[in-house]
């Protein structure tokens, strides 16, 4: 979980978000960044500061009158979450020899041209796929 402080900032984002029907994957409580700074990094000065927030997300207008997509399996790599509730969010400090990033990898399985009412793909939102979403 993120830090209260860091929730506490991304409140409005997340509120103008649920006005629009926008949803986000994973949800926006979940850091996807847990750095250690290196000097190696864009940002030398900040050497030994310590990061964990929000900063990558997977937006899906699913929660509109008639919804196109459906999110159908969500992945997030490089996150051992069962190590973090046995050591603490430490554990998951990047980078490491297991995950040489500073961001965990986020990817969505999705579906477009759905009914979601009924989970069934359309033939026109088969045919136009991804492409037609962007």
């Amino acid at each position: 979980m993120i830090p209260e402080g860091n929730r506490e900032s991304m409140a409005p984002f997340g509120e103008e978000l649920d006005k629009a029907g926008i949803e986000t994957f994973p949800p926006l409580n979940y850091f996807t960044t847990l750095k250690l700074r290196t000097r190696f990094q864009a940002q030398p000065e900040k050497e030994g500061d310590i990061n964990c927030s929000r900063k990558d997300f997977v937006f899906a207008s699913t929660n509109v009158e008639k919804p196109n997509v459906m999110i159908d399996q969500l992945l997030v790599g490089g996150r051992d979450d069962a190590t973090a509730e046995a050591e603490g969010n430490l554990a998951l400090l990047m980078p490491s020899r297991l995950w040489p990033g500073d961001h965990f990898a986020i990817l969505a399985m999705m579906t477009f041209g759905v009914n979601v009412s009924s989970g069934v793909a359309t033939e026109q939102g088969a045919a136009a796929g991804p492409a037609a979403e962007a």
